[in-house]
């Protein structure tokens, strides 16, 4: 294959990334941008072999990717995992399912990850989950700006969860 051809062939995947599937690099970088960084604490590293430390930050970091690529579904659903797992694992949360363990450790949470905005994110995540329409349909009437700004805020949440947790907390 000649340059030439490479350089044709390089044209037509860009042009069907950008006009059929809607990829836009500017958006990607901008979204890049906003992606909030998450400090692990030392008592939360130093508590957990390595398959356990490494299954939420990767989780973390693919909710991160999936927002940055234009995938907020995905990130929502990455998200609500993370955020059990840390309520379960590192807040000892109690409950049959994710808004009782929600309400069994609301005195301990952090103000940046109160009561309320763990249960919208429990809640958007579960209709994009399970096909709710009550919050599901909110979600896909938001302009992708106000998308946007809905999962940065919650990002920030889920920041203030793990970076929160508090030390005395032991199994």
């Amino acid at each position: 294959m000649s340059a030439e051809e490479a350089v044709e062939m390089a044209i037509d995947y860009w042009e069907s990334l950008t006009d059929e599937i809607g990829f836009d690099l500017a958006d990607v970088f901008r979204r890049r941008r906003l992606v909030p960084f998450v400090f692990f604490p030392r008592h939360i590293a130093a508590r957990h072999g390595a398959p356990e430390k490494t299954s939420i930050y990767q989780s973390l970091q693919q909710a991160h990717d999936a927002f940055i690529f234009g995938v907020p579904f995905a990130a929502l659903a990455l998200m609500r995992s993370i955020m059990e797992t840390v309520l379960r694992d590192h807040y000892n949360a109690e409950g049959n399912d994710l808004s009782e363990r929600i309400n069994s450790v609301r005195k301990i949470l952090p103000a940046g990850a109160n009561e309320a905005a763990l249960h919208r994110l429990r809640t958007l995540a579960n209709a994009v989950l399970h096909g709710r329409a009550d919050s599901g349909e909110m979600l896909t009437t938001l302009e992708p700006f106000q998308m946007e700004k809905e999962m940065v805020s919650l990002l920030l949440v889920l920041r203030a969860l793990i970076e929160g947790v508090p030390q005395w907390r032991g199994r």
